[in-house]
């Protein structure tokens, strides 16, 4: 958690699995469950925070279906709570944070952030060059797996416009485990092959590439046992059509 932006802490955010927002240690949202349009506010604005989005940009992606009698006035009263939750945390000024003009809102860029989403597809990006070194790329695509604990934004997957970023940063994790299982393989390291896959199959059990490179993983390291313990275990799964 660094300081910055006039001294004050770091917005740190998390959009893998559960929402989390803090400032410091502290949760910036208390009350997840009737801040839940003001989440999507928030975020929204955060991840366009390079940008000035219209108000009929926010009402499109908050009131897809004309929800509201008066969404202009509507998501004016939204910024006006979302910027009343950033103040109540006594750290920064939700009047600084969230900027309006000219019939846009934005949200200041120049405080620091760090974004659990963002920073995955920065280290898948830099991971994919080949110029690295082997074991330096294997480094930063176990570091962006670390960050993935679960869909972007679970609690709000039915939202127009988080399903879409879901998928794109679900391909973006899938890409990162096919390609250090790759080099892993090559370098013969199969017992991180097999943990890599143990842990992805717990969030995705029904993904068969796991479960294909689990198995190769266990016989690669001689533990044909185990392998075919697993083999039997997934075949009554997907027969029964259901991991509960």
């Amino acid at each position: 958690m660094g300081e910055g932006y006039g001294g004050r802490v770091q917005l740190d955010v998390s959009l893998f699995g559960r929402f989390n927002a803090s400032l410091g240690n502290v949760p910036l949202f208390t009350n997840a469950g009737r801040s839940r349009q003001v989440i999507c506010l928030f975020v929204f604005l955060l991840l366009h925070r390079f940008e000035n989005i219209s108000q009929e940009r926010l009402i499109e992606a908050l009131w897809p279906d004309d929800e509201s009698d008066d969404p202009v006035n509507a998501l004016k009263n939204l910024v006006y709570r979302l910027r009343k939750v950033i103040s109540a945390h006594g750290v920064l000024d939700g009047n600084d944070c969230v900027v309006s003009k000219g019939g846009t809102y934005a949200w200041n860029s120049d405080i620091p952030c760090f974004i659990d989403a963002e920073e995955m597809e920065k280290l898948w990006r830099k991971a994919k060059d080949e110029q690295l070194p082997v074991p330096e790329r294997i480094d930063l695509y176990k570091e962006a797996i670390s960050l993935y604990k679960g869909r972007f934004m679970e609690d709000f997957y039915f939202e127009g416009w988080v399903a879409p970023l879901a998928s794109y940063y679900h391909n973006i994790y899938m890409n990162c485990l096919h390609e250090v299982i790759k080099l892993l393989n090559e370098e013969k390291r199969f017992d991180e092959v097999t943990a890599l896959c143990e842990a992805a199959i717990s969030m995705e059990p029904y993904e068969e590439t796991l479960h294909e490179n689990l198995l190769k993983s266990l016989i690669n390291s001689g533990k044909k046992s185990r392998a075919l313990e697993h083999y039997n275990f997934i075949s009554r799964k997907f027969l029964q059509g259901s991991w509960g």
